[in-house]
Order: C-alpha cells, then structure tokens, then sequence
C-alpha cells in the first residue's frame, strides 16, 4: 500500500535526492513511530497438510481460501487477524480493500473478526 501511495508525499529537497526505496524505509519508520504500532513476531510452527508439513499460517490460509475465495496475499493478511484477534491482540482489521470490504458480513460472522473499511 505505501509503495503505491508514495508518489503523494513530498520529501524534503535533501530526501528528493534519496533513492525510491530509502524514501518509502523512511515513511515506513515514521508511520511506525507515529502510530505506535507493534512488530509480532510468529513462531516457526508447521501443520500438516495431508501427508505435508507446511507453515502453520498456510494451512490457516486454504481454510480460508475454501470459504472466502479472495486472492493469497488478502487470505494472509486476514489469516494473522484472526490468529492475532484470537490471542486478545487486536480487536479490528481496518483495510481499503475491496475484495475484503466485499465480504466483511461473511468474514465477520464466520471468523469473528470485525472489518471497518479504513
């Protein structure tokens, strides 16, 4: 999302000068500090999947596919939700995105996360 926003902020001359990706590192650690936000780690964990192991949140990730049919990268996002709602984390998942935004009664009964459209 911030990389394709960039374009909307207006860096200082000496930071016209930085390269596209020191520019967006450096919106990235503001944003961070600003908004207070929290770096969680996930643990290295593995389930299996028929007669696969594979990473824990992946097999969260086709349950999700089954019931919600959004693109991989969406069922990722909205699989740490639940995982992070699940641990007292986080009570919301706030997004623009309208394939998500398109199925929030669905994700929202089923999953028990709340959508509000950010």
């Amino acid at each position: 999302m911030l990389s394709r926003i960039q374009d909307l902020f207006r860096p200082s001359p000496e930071l016209e000068r930085s390269s596209r990706d020191k520019l967006l590192e450096i919106l990235v650690k503001f944003m961070i500090s600003y908004t207070d936000l929290k770096i969680i780690p996930d643990k290295p964990e593995t389930n299996k999947l028929n007669k696969l192991e594979i990473f824990h949140m992946y097999s969260r990730v086709i349950e999700l596919a089954r019931v919600l049919k959004l693109r991989t990268l969406d069922l990722l996002h909205l699989a740490y939700a639940i995982k992070f709602h699940e641990e007292g984390l986080i009570n919301i998942f706030a997004t623009l995105d309208k394939d998500i935004l398109s199925k929030k009664d669905i994700i929202e009964k089923k999953l028990r996360v709340e959508i509000v459209d950010a």
